[in-house]
């Protein structure tokens, strides 16, 4: 690989490593529990597939902290470099897919998942009417950030497709 120009990287990041290494074991170890190859420290309040899309959400978001931190991007870059290797955008690819469809499905499982749900709101409303409430404000923050990030992304690929059109490939 290349080598960056020094204003566009970062020294190594030690910390920005460890929490990269901690956010994804601590993921791998919600996934091993929810699968019953590790133990729990406590009861499981939801189905095992609960506990193993959470994990699945904490491993992929430690694997991006990793890949920005071999890759050495500063902060205020949002994205990879343009010389990054092929593996380490797909992984980033692939970590966001993953976080985006396993909290999309954690959110449709508290929104209208089976059994009952305790929800505390500031208003005259008590029952079955405050858990109505809450799961659907559960599932309207969810769409509204998806659909949100979804747009970014779109003008993003948009802006760099057309960017191609008129320069040619790179």
């Amino acid at each position: 690989m290349a080598e960056p120009n020094s204003s566009s990287t970062r020294s190594f990041d030690w910390t920005l490593l460890a929490i990269g290494v901690a956010l994804a074991g601590g993921g791998f170890y919600l996934a091993l529990v929810s699968l019953g190859l590790a133990r729990s420290p406590s009861h499981i309040n939801g189905p095992n597939w609960l506990g193993f899309a959470a994990g699945l959400v904490f491993f992929a978001g430690g694997l991006s902290v990793l890949v920005r931190a071999s890759l050495r991007v500063p902060d205020k870059q949002p994205h990879l470099p343009d010389n990054a290797p092929a593996i380490a955008v797909v992984m980033q690819w692939l970590a966001a897919l993953t976080i985006i469809a396993e909290l999309a499905s954690i959110g449709t499982w508290i929104a209208f998942g089976a059994g009952t749900r305790q929800f505390s709101i500031s208003l005259p409303v008590w029952g079955s009417l405050a858990e109505m409430i809450g799961s659907r404000c559960v599932w309207f923050r969810r769409d509204t950030h998806l659909a949100d990030g979804g747009a970014h992304d779109l003008r993003r690929s948009d802006k760099a497709f057309r960017k191609e059109e008129l320069t040619g490939p790179a």
